[in-house]
């Protein structure tokens, strides 16, 4: 049995330099150096997927193979230049509002029945660094890997499901 160890960035989100995928991996990359983790099998969701992909991708040493879970694209994702107002009244509207946030992000769960695991990921959302709310969507209009993944030789496994809201009514 191996260990298992879990990166959240939305734990982190509040001391983040900047908004930037390649600077999250590095972070990634750190974390294992200092575990000396060596290898793993490195597992990524939404966001969390083109950090994988960027960590698998530059530092193909450090992944045995890599899981995408309704991951970002390879080739970014572009947010529409008339979202961002939209975004920034969101912001405003949830910021400092727990109750209104979590009825939000039920919403985008409709299933969940975790109560305590809802609260959890409110009170991490409360914490996120505001300009992160708009930096990361900025950020995924940055990347493209294609190029980089010609060089992955390893096995990757992508899970794409309905059921992820946000995802799913992207594509």
């Amino acid at each position: 049995m191996k260990n298992i160890s879990k990166l959240t960035i939305r734990k982190f989100v509040d001391r983040i330099e900047k908004c930037d995928i390649d600077l999250y991996a590095d972070y990634v990359k750190m974390f294992m150096d200092e575990l000396k983790i060596e290898t793993a099998i490195i597992v990524g969701h939404s966001l969390g997927g083109a950090v994988a992909q960027s960590l698998s991708f530059r530092y193909p040493e450090k992944s045995e193979k890599m899981l995408l879970i309704d991951s970002a694209p390879i080739e970014g994702l572009k947010t529409p230049e008339e979202y961002y107002p939209i975004l920034e009244m969101i912001l405003e509207m949830y910021k400092g509002n727990k109750t209104l946030l979590k009825q939000a992000l039920s919403g985008i769960m409709p299933e969940n029945k975790d109560e305590k695991f809802l609260d959890e990921l409110t009170n991490e959302a409360l914490l996120m660094k505001e300009e992160c709310f708009t930096g990361n969507a900025r950020a995924l209009e940055k990347i493209n890997y294609i190029e980089l993944a010609k060089n992955y030789k390893n096995k990757v496994l992508f899970i794409v499901g309905k059921k992820d809201l946000l995802i799913y009514l992207r594509r």
